[in-house]
């Protein structure tokens, strides 16, 4: 194979290769609950929520791993609610957010 042909071979290659990753929707399931990731993507992976300070409802069993680990640090009243961290406008990346991830790994307290 001559010169000229190896590279769009081998590009064809590595979007074959990459292809199956290219559909797949980010997921946070790989990072520990708590864990704060910065990303360029338009929206916070699967399993994660924006660092903007919000309050969320203790009650709301999809949030108790969250709570457990951060507690009221951030605010809240520690019944109801409590808040996660305002990471907005920290990053200084233009485009990039922080997440904070609400669906993974839940970490070990060894």
């Amino acid at each position: 194979m001559n010169r000229d042909r190896q590279i769009p071979a081998i590009l064809a290659g590595l979007l074959l290769l990459l292809s199956p990753f290219a559909a797949t929707p980010a997921r946070a399931s790989g990072f520990y609950v708590g864990e704060i990731v910065l990303t360029l993507s338009p929206a916070c992976p699967s399993g994660s929520l924006e660092a903007d300070g919000r309050k969320l409802s203790i009650q709301d069993s999809m949030n108790q791993a969250l709570f457990s680990i951060v507690g009221t640090t951030y605010g809240g009243d520690g019944r109801n609610d409590f808040a996660l961290p305002d990471l907005r406008d920290k990053s200084k990346v233009q485009g990039a957010r922080y997440c904070i991830v609400t669906q993974g790994i839940y970490p070990s307290r060894d």
